[in-house]
């Protein structure tokens, strides 16, 4: 019935009760929550989405809080001062890393949006200058990762309007958290498509303005939120706030609406599907989950993806030959176990995880067909990147242990420059070192582990394979060709093959 569309659950006001608060959310109603991971470190964020994996009911942002557009850097002197061009340099180099870092962790399965992400001039906690910057890098990483955006903002409302109309962040919408009224960020949020997040604030004596904007803003375009611990409504102020508090947000919103809390809720809940795209999740998928590849039966788990390759069969579309792989949601475990079954007429060489799509950032799902499959005497490989446990935050590695019998993991390259040029992870450094790890863990806890590369012009395939083997894996050349009649697009790297091809 009701959905609290922003809380901090993952902040250590709830270290000592964090299943009590949950399992009073769902007492009073709740079919979701949303958890904010934001800050300038990781800790928020890997906890959001460790929170948000354990419960189908829990999903995640990720985002930089505009308090730390710092970065853990300390700035002298007035907010609206110029930073000297050293501390400059200092932050520009966290902003890349913090920027690589988080548009691989967006790419969870858990992750609705980008956020909390806007400014704060209120109190200033950080430069305004960086503020601007960051605010603007995570529109556009929202644009480009096609997610929607949770949007803060203090003191500044239209600076942040001008800069969300600027970015055209219409094209990915999302929701004004904490919005208290203001009139130029209304009318901003309404021309762009964003929904208003209403809270406590609503029941506080002073906030008459709140009360007389909310009148009139069209019921579909609110949504409910706590902002827990924050915020507490009416006459609970005082005490810590968390989600089960939505319904008295939803009763105070109903009063002056002339609806029940439970009306209040059902639209409201509605509206947070409708604006975080819950619902496209739970789409009937257009695309093949199974198909054939010579003597493999290849499944299709996800189209979401790592890296942005150069030479990806997604530049050219969806089609392996003739061969539908675009998803409208990601497949259940029992859809991709009905969906080899189906297919599975005859027994194949090797089941194998490999799509359009990064296959492990669905771990779980790989795991639990994969350990049902070797159980059943059907061999398994996955086609990776490699790049999983640094996106999900954990060991992956050791999860494969059992049910899978090959990793074959992209190389491509033999050093960061290359890697950098082919396959443009957001951060190379990072995602380079992570994928290299990947092999050499694999090679430890895996039967067998391939690592491949293209044969693209210019790749020294050479260095490929000897710095394979120093990761303990065996390596293999994959050759630019042709499956099935398939004949890729001619990328401007001069050829390749697409993860369908291993």
């Amino acid at each position: 019935m009701y959905f609290d569309s922003h809380a901090h659950l993952d902040f250590s006001d709830f270290a000592a009760d964090r299943g009590d608060v949950l399992a009073r959310a769902w007492e009073a109603g709740l079919e979701g929550i949303v958890l904010v991971g934001s800050g300038d470190g990781d800790t928020s964020v890997r906890e959001a989405l460790r929170l948000a994996a354990a419960d189908e009911r829990l999903w995640a942002t990720v985002g930089v809080h505009p308090h730390d557009a710092s970065l853990g850097l300390k700035f002298e002197g007035s907010p609206t001062a110029p930073i000297p061009a050293p501390q400059r340099s200092l932050w520009e180099a966290r902003r890349r890393r913090v920027l690589g870092r988080l548009s691989m962790q967006a790419l969870h399965p858990k992750v609705v949006a980008i956020g909390e992400v806007g400014l704060d001039f209120h109190y200033d906690l950080s430069p305004r200058e960086v503020q601007r910057v960051l605010f603007r890098d995570f529109v556009r990483l929202a644009r480009r990762l096609r997610l929607p955006l949770v949007i803060h903002a203090r003191d500044d409302h239209g600076e942040v309007a001008r800069i969300l109309t600027e970015e055209s962040a219409g094209l990915t919408g999302g929701i004004i958290h904490c919005f208290t009224g203001e009139e130029s960020l209304l009318r901003t949020g309404l021309d762009l498509g964003f929904a208003f997040g209403i809270n406590g604030i609503l029941t506080f004596p002073n906030a008459e303005k709140l009360r007389r904007s909310v009148r009139d803003v069209p019921l579909e375009r609110l949504v409910l939120e706590t902002d827990a611990p924050y915020l507490t409504p009416v006459p609970f102020r005082g005490r810590r706030n968390e989600p089960a508090r939505v319904a008295e947000i939803a009763q105070a919103l109903g009063k002056l609406r002339g609806l029940s809390a439970e009306e209040i809720g059902s639209v409201t809940s509605a509206t947070v599907r409708r604006v975080l795209r819950l619902d496209a999740r739970e789409a009937a998928p257009p695309g093949r989950i199974a198909y054939q590849v010579k003597e493999a039966l290849y499944l299709n788990v996800t189209n979401r993806c790592t890296l942005a390759c150069r030479f990806c069969l997604k530049r050219g579309g969806h089609l392996l030959g003739d061969i539908p792989l675009a998803l409208r949601r990601e497949p259940t475990p029992a859809e991709v176990l009905a969906a080899y079954r189906e297919a599975s007429g005859e027994r194949y060489a090797e089941a194998v995880f490999c799509g359009v799509g990064e296959p492990l950032l669905r771990a779980e799902v790989v795991i639990e067909v994969g350990r049902k499959l070797r159980d059943e005497g059907q061999r398994v490989r996955v086609n990776t990147d490699g790049l999983a446990s640094l996106v999900l935050g954990r060991d992956i590695v050791s999860e494969l242990r059992g049910a899978v019998d090959t990793v074959s993991v992209s190389l491509n390259a033999p050093d960061v420059k290359s890697y950098a040029r082919l396959c443009q992870p957001p951060d190379p450094q990072a995602a380079f070192d992570a994928m290299c790890d990947f092999i050499r863990r694999a090679a430890q806890e895996i039967p067998t582990v391939v690592a491949t590369a293209v044969a693209l012009p210019g790749v020294d395939l050479a260095a490929c394979e000897r710095l394979a083997r120093s990761l303990g894996a065996r390596f293999r050349a994959r050759p630019f060709g042709e499956y099935r009649g398939f004949r890729p697009h001619q990328p401007n790297t001069g050829g390749s093959a697409e993860k369908g091809e291993e």
